[in-house]
């Protein structure tokens, strides 16, 4: 679990005094806030996420000496570093601010934990950059995600799966639209090889219902369901798809999974299982249960009819062997 609530950013509390342009470090940055949150992430086994935002027009001297500030006083705990804020058309050398960062970040940081940046299709020559362990990928854009993941390392997407939870937030009418949609990104994100990220607005710890919100649970179905499979090495194989719409997720001889946005009949080559059996199961991403379930022989082509058609559905493929029904 991450918490990423440790953004520093010029809103709504500027971290610089005065004009942004200033060189001075504003005085009464609230240390004591960011304590406090990194001791509740420790009792709780959470791994604090601390970013800072090189979109932002602050003087760049500045900028560097808060950040060595920021690594200095909490390299010791186990952190995520994350450089994030997308070009805008204000900042035109934000790259070289995050190249700077980045490179600053791995020189003072002496345990080495993981550094991340936020990165778009533009951008692509920095994911090749030797401190990057990671890309944050924000928003909706599959084929800028799909871009970014093609070079190996993880790309963590933020801002997809978003949940509002504050008092007098979306009407209970339209909550099971806004559900409906939450789930399919973060499929969608996880199919396309990136990694979802749950986030709220709106968490009060006064309210204890909104720590088990109906959106944590559709994200936590995703999650237990790729905690049962070898996921890890299951890649994106869009090309077995012969028939119908759906993303394909592949371990070449073992394991197949396809996520349909909408019911229909698909066809997957399974050529490449040659053991004694496929079984086939059909996965509900709303209730988080197998619905239906079968055995069949070795063929080359499968194809399969999903249990309806109004609803988003999962079929999981895998090569039959003992160990292997679920």
């Amino acid at each position: 679990r991450a918490d990423s609530s440790n953004s520093i950013s010029a809103a709504p509390q500027s971290i610089f005094a005065g004009s942004r342009s200033k060189s001075t470090a504003f005085p009464d940055w609230p240390k004591d806030s960011a304590d406090q949150r990194m001791y509740y992430c420790r009792l709780k086994g959470m791994v604090p996420v601390i970013g800072i935002d090189a979109s932002e027009t602050f003087d760049r001297k500045a900028l560097e000496r808060l950040w060595r500030h920021v690594v200095a006083r909490y390299a010791a705990f186990d952190v995520v570093w994350v450089i994030t804020g997308r070009p805008d058309g204000r900042t035109p050398d934000r790259l070289r601010l995050v190249r700077a960062l980045g490179g600053l970040t791995r020189r003072l940081d002496p345990y080495h934990h993981p550094v991340m940046a936020q990165l778009s299709g533009s951008e692509i020559d920095a994911i090749k950059e030797p401190w990057l362990d990671g890309v944050l990928h924000a928003g909706t854009d599959w084929k800028e995600l799909e871009q970014l993941r093609a070079f190996g390392k993880p790309v963590i997407n933020v801002g997809a799966c978003v949940e509002d939870l504050t008092e007098g937030g979306p009407p209970a009418a339209d909550m099971p639209a806004k559900l409906d949609g939450l789930r399919r990104r973060a499929w969608n994100i996880a199919m396309r090889g990136g990694y979802p990220v749950y986030q709220t607005v709106g968490l009060d710890p006064k309210r204890p219902a909104t720590f088990n919100s109906a959106g944590a649970g559709q994200v936590g179905i995703l999650g237990r369901m790729f905690r049962r499979i070898d996921w890890s090495v299951m890649v994106p194989t869009d090309q077995l798809l012969l028939k119908g719409q759906a993303l394909v997720r592949a371990r070449l001889g073992s394991e197949y999974m396809a996520y349909l946005s909408v019911g229909q009949t698909v066809s997957l080559d399974v050529s490449a299982i040659r053991g004694e059996g496929l079984w086939v199961q059909w996965f509900d991403p709303r209730l988080g249960r197998v619905t239906h379930s079968l055995r069949t022989s070795p063929r080359k082509v499968l194809t399969v009819n999903a249990p309806d058609a109004a609803n988003d559905w999962v079929l999981h493929v895998f090569e039959a062997r003992p160990a292997r029904v679920r």
